[in-house]
């Protein structure tokens, strides 16, 4: 289970050096989000939140197909498998395209349900185009969202 916590020690803390990002660094912050939610999910709405904020809609469509591949429910938030499990490699492109197209089931074979389709299509709508080593300081864990104490939320 993917948490806030988790993504800024794990995938965060190395980067902490300076405000902005190399490609290389940016690559690297996204190649440890898609490893880790290819075989994960998000504990919350927060860590989605959270997650939004370093993903590009390009981004989001390879971890989809990742989670595809390891036969995960496209939607991030998710611990099920899709509906439809089909072998990605079983077609080619065209007429894979032309079955997407077509058939208005089309989404099972990605997402558990028509919900979760819907919920995931949302969420890739408002994701950033720019690219992420263009995004000054968002990888600053101490400028970032952190988790509130049980203090805290006794107030």
């Amino acid at each position: 289970m993917t948490t806030v916590k988790s993504v800024q020690e794990e995938i965060l803390k190395p980067l902490q050096r300076h405000k902005q990002l190399t490609v290389k660094e940016a690559e690297e912050i996204s190649l440890g989000l898609i490893d880790t939610l290819c075989d994960s999910y998000c504990q919350d709405e927060a860590t989605l939140q959270y997650l939004s904020m370093f993903f590009t809609p390009q981004l989001y469509q390879d971890l989809l197909d990742e989670r595809n591949l390891n036969k995960w429910c496209g939607y991030p938030m998710c611990s099920r498998s899709p509906e439809r499990i089909r072998d990605p490699f079983e077609v080619d492109d065209n007429t894979k395209r032309f079955l997407w197209e077509n058939n208005p089931y089309a989404y099972l074979s990605i997402y558990c349900s028509k919900f979760h389709f819907r919920c995931s299509q949302f969420y890739q709508v408002q994701l950033s185009d720019e690219s992420l080593f263009a995004r000054t300081g968002i990888h600053l864990i101490c400028l970032l969202y952190t988790s509130p104490s049980p203090r805290d939320m006794r107030r």
